[in-house]
């Protein structure tokens, strides 16, 4: 859903100054798109017109050929300027008459509307008929969600989690070689290109990551504890048999108890020389002392912990609301919100302040998990939006702003380069929705039973998924 969802017919045109009289007629083509019928008297045609000459009049008089200014007949002024005029109320009318569709009939938009206005004309004479085709949310029962039962996360960073965070500050001022040769081994701190084959009822697929060799491998909150000194040593084509161990999401602890062997085929290496902090660095975050720039890790480390908090919430909340949930999620759906959902996955991924690198590789994974996961998301975004309509709640410019502002500084880049970037990518839409399921969180934390709970001791915060 967009910032503003209900409002995005008013950004660029006048709306009417009235309710329009209207016949709406509206079917359902499947669960997740309708069919409206649209068709707006004659006479409400003709007062919008009257009201945009009488505009006219009042800025300036109104001058004809052969009359003086002021004088020309009112019936001939409205013959001349009607076509100039014509496509302006055209474009109010449908603005006013789209708004109304939505407020009137409560629905739940996944995009604009397919209408195409360049084809409308206003008819010479007789009511102004159009139609067109919609996305929205599916219908569906809302379980009772408020005194929910939920868990915050509480931790504390440690200097090994200051430490990470300053080297995924560093990481893109490294410098990278690749390593060759029968003697090139793992080290840690190397970037290493791993394939992972994973056997799943009765076929085998590989999982390609890229990732730099660090006491702790988390993917998808699950774990490979140790896993510096478990891949050490091991030469391109080796692979290493390790555990994979899944973080219980009720507890926070590893469930030893399920965890799975699988081999980590070595497909490349390279050496990372990470640089010492230096002038250009610090120019480069706009930063003046090596102290400041350590608060400025600290500062990064806080905001990280702070989206886990709300990542952690929001899986709760997912699967208390919507893991049992009914909800018709048609192919066309999910094909046509593909898109959305993986800008939503790259926009969570930058606010963590992941690299493009590593973004690019998130994005590679999810085109081969086919479209689970699409349906998936869609059912969890489908719950928030229905509680944050109920709740008549609305992410602000203002919230916008300050997402925008978060981004920025992880990127380093100026906010207006990150919003013309959205704006460019079409990623802002999927930005408004993240903001707006914050806010039921947001809202959904305030009405329900909190109980405070920790990460497994033997685990960094980013054991959590995104």
């Amino acid at each position: 859903m967009a910032v503003a969802e209900k409002e995005e017919y008013k950004d660029d045109v006048q709306m009417p100054k009235q309710r329009i009289e209207q016949t709406v007629e509206i079917s359902n083509i499947d669960a997740c798109k309708k069919h409206v019928i649209v068709s707006i008297p004659e006479n409400v045609i003709e007062e919008m017109f009257q009201e945009k000459f009488k505009e006219l009049r009042q800025d300036s008089p109104i001058s004809l050929d052969g009359f003086r200014p002021g004088k020309a007949p009112k019936k001939l002024i409205e013959k001349r300027l009607r076509p100039q005029l014509a496509p302006e109320v055209m474009q109010i009318l449908l603005t006013g008459s789209l708004h109304q569709i939505v407020e009137d009939n409560n629905l739940q938009l996944l995009k604009s509307p397919d209408l195409d206005v360049d084809k409308l004309k206003l008819p010479a004479s007789g009511p102004f008929e159009y139609d067109f085709e919609v996305m929205v949310s599916p219908e569906f029962e809302l379980p009772s969600y408020k005194g929910l039962q939920l868990k915050r996360l509480v931790y504390e960073p440690t200097p090994k989690d200051h430490e990470l965070e300053k080297r995924r500050l560093l990481l893109k001022f490294a410098k990278s070689k690749p390593k060759a040769g029968p003697d090139a081994k793992v080290e840690k701190l190397n970037q290493v290109e791993f394939e992972i084959q994973i056997e799943e009822n009765g076929q085998t697929s590989i999982l390609p990551i890229t990732t730099l060799v660090e006491d702790q491998l988390a993917i998808a909150n699950m774990v490979v504890v140790d896993f510096a000194n478990k891949v050490v040593d091991a030469k391109i084509g080796e692979s290493r048999a390790l555990d994979l161990i899944p973080l219980d999401m009720d507890t926070l602890q590893l469930a030893m108890d399920k965890k799975q062997t699988l081999n980590f085929k070595v497909k490349g290496i390279e050496e990372v020389d990470f640089p010492e902090l230096n002038k250009l660095i610090l120019d480069h975050y706009n930063i003046d002392t090596v102290d400041l720039f350590e608060e400025y890790v600290d500062k990064m480390l806080k905001g990280r912990i702070e989206l886990k908090q709300v990542s952690f919430y929001r899986d709760q909340i997912t699967k208390l609301l919507s893991e049992n949930l009914e909800i018709d999620i048609t192919s066309e759906l999910m094909e046509d919100q593909a898109k959305q959902m993986l800008n939503r996955k790259i926009l969570q991924m930058r606010e963590l302040g992941y690299d493009y690198d590593s973004i690019e590789q998130m994005i590679m994974n999810y085109s081969k998990m086919g479209t689970a996961w699409i349906e998936r998301e869609l059912r969890e975004q489908f719950v928030f939006q229905r509680i944050a309509q109920i709740e008549k709640i609305e992410p602000t410019e203002r919230d916008l702003d300050a997402e925008i502002e978060i981004i920025a500084k992880r990127s380093n880049e100026s906010p207006r380069k990150i919003r013309n970037q959205m704006e460019q990518e079409g990623r802002l839409d999927a930005l408004g929705s993240i903001l707006l399921d914050r806010l039921v969180i947001d809202f959904l934390t305030k009405e329900g039973q909190i109980q405070e709970i920790s990460i497994d001791k033997n685990l960094t915060i980013d054991a959590l998924g995104v």
